[in-house]
């Protein structure tokens, strides 16, 4: 696992967070950081703000009204929101950016945005520890690792992707039989380099194995994990996984997790089909 690790660490395709990134995720994990902490460290990167304003306002994202500047974003939105749509959209405008052998990036992004929106939907529901914000961040990240791979190991990934399509199998399995390493360990490796806060990196890291005993938050990346299942079953993209879906209802370790949660999930999140696909043609317009 270390060697692989060390080739996405080394490879020129890997994306470096901006510092202002890097910024904002430290307000992030700071509790005494404030709204006009925020404000600042955002409005010294115009780029970023637009991003945020730009999904902000999307139909997928789905406000009531517009927000046309960041200081009334903070204001309508919250400075929780605010600061994970800022984190959601730099990642996705600097990976997105870079070509890769594995995936359709469409598909790719597509299913991510699905995946992201259903575990905001679901949270909501839920009325979860972890804010409905974090876990749309969560959903939205909760692939990167594939990409990370499709990016470092080229023709090598490309071959484990197609693997698991002949298998009819999940990638993760296609991983774990083919490499050294599964793209939730990567997930794990990124969490740790961007220095994410746990509320985001335990369900980016562990939505493949929620029964994890170091997991401070089993229901949320639990969420995530049937968030992705969801976005597969209303054919949202595809990213690797060619099994079929398999939306497990599990009484024993969730009972506040009902089939009428993942039936009202399913009906809202197809309504967002067509405006998913539309914010990722105008977010690659920049």
């Amino acid at each position: 696992m270390n060697d692989i690790i060390k080739k996405i660490e080394s490879s020129e395709d890997l994306p470096t967070l901006p510092v202002v990134m890097t910024k904002l995720i430290d307000a992030i994990n700071d509790e005494k950081s404030s709204a006009a902490d925020l404000t600042k460290i955002m409005e010294n990167d115009p780029a970023m703000s637009a991003r945020v304003l730009k999904l902000a306002n999307s139909a997928f994202y789905g406000l009531r009204f517009k927000v046309d500047n960041l200081k009334r974003a903070i204001v309508v939105l919250g400075f929780e929101t605010v600061r994970m749509l800022a984190l959601s959209t730099t990642i996705l405008d600097l990976f997105s950016a870079k070509k890769q052998l594995a995936f359709s990036p469409e598909d790719f992004w597509l299913h991510s945005l699905g995946a992201g929106k259903a575990s905001q939907i679901l949270s909501t529901k839920l009325k979860t520890e972890v804010v409905p914000e974090t876990l749309f961040t969560a959903g939205l990240l909760h692939d990167i690792g594939k990409y990370c791979l499709a990016l470092t190991l080229k023709e090598e990934y490309k071959t484990v992707v197609q693997k698991g399509k002949d298998k009819q199998v999940t990638l993760y399995i296609s991983e774990k039989e083919n490499l050294e390493i599964t793209y939730c360990d990567v997930n794990n490796w990124l969490a740790q380099k961007w220095n994410l806060p746990e509320t985001l990196s335990a369900p980016m890291t562990n939505h493949n194995q929620p029964r994890n005993p170091a997991n401070k938050y089993p229901l949320e990346t639990y969420i995530v994990y049937l968030a992705s299942e969801i976005s597969r079953a209303e054919n949202f993209g595809m990213a690797g996984d060619f099994n079929k879906v398999d939306i497990k209802i599990l009484p024993s370790l969730f009972p506040q997790i009902k089939e009428n949660n993942i039936k009202e999930t399913r009906d809202e999140i197809k309504e967002y089909l067509t405006d998913a696909k539309r914010f990722l043609t105008e977010f690659e317009k920049k």
